[in-house]
């Protein structure tokens, strides 16, 4: 009977989004972020207008960083696309000999910009993480922004 259930509940949401992709309001965006402390690389799926997936890895600093953000962009007719975040991921620190692995997240809000197929992105949160086998935590205000090609 659960099998079922879980069945049926894929089937529909499988349709929804694929009746969503082809009223061509997705979106593929590539670049750069800078959400201190991580910077990395971007990769951006608007999957309607309001809701959007972004992978980052995180590999300039001794941090690296390996998360999904969850985006939903306000309805608006401005050309700067208000939005909210949650963001969640493994961050991994390298401090000599030792190295630590933990869960990180955040949340936040930001505006978007895009022209041109480029998006310019600003950004405002707080995201924490703690590192007990080195003794550092880092649990802060998020200053962060992104630079994003894209795709037709």
């Amino acid at each position: 009977m659960k099998i079922r259930y879980w069945l049926l509940i894929l089937i529909v949401f499988s349709s929804t989004v694929f009746a969503q992709r082809q009223k061509k309001h997705d979106q593929i965006g590539v670049g750069v972020q800078l959400s201190l402390p991580i910077i990395g690389l971007s990769g951006i799926y608007k999957v309607t207008p309001q809701i959007g997936v972004q992978g980052i890895i995180g590999l300039v600093s001794a941090l690296k960083f390996y998360g999904v953000k969850g985006n939903y962009y306000f309805k608006t007719r401005m050309i700067y696309k208000p939005y909210v975040f949650g963001m969640f991921g493994s961050a991994t620190y390298t401090l000599g000999n030792s190295s630590d692995s933990v869960g990180a997240y955040g949340l936040g809000g930001g505006v978007e910009y895009i022209s041109n197929n480029i998006g310019y992105g600003v950004e405002f949160g707080y995201g924490s993480f703690d590192f007990e086998s080195l003794d550092t935590s880092v649990s802060s205000f998020i200053v962060g922004v992104g630079l994003h090609y894209y795709l037709q």
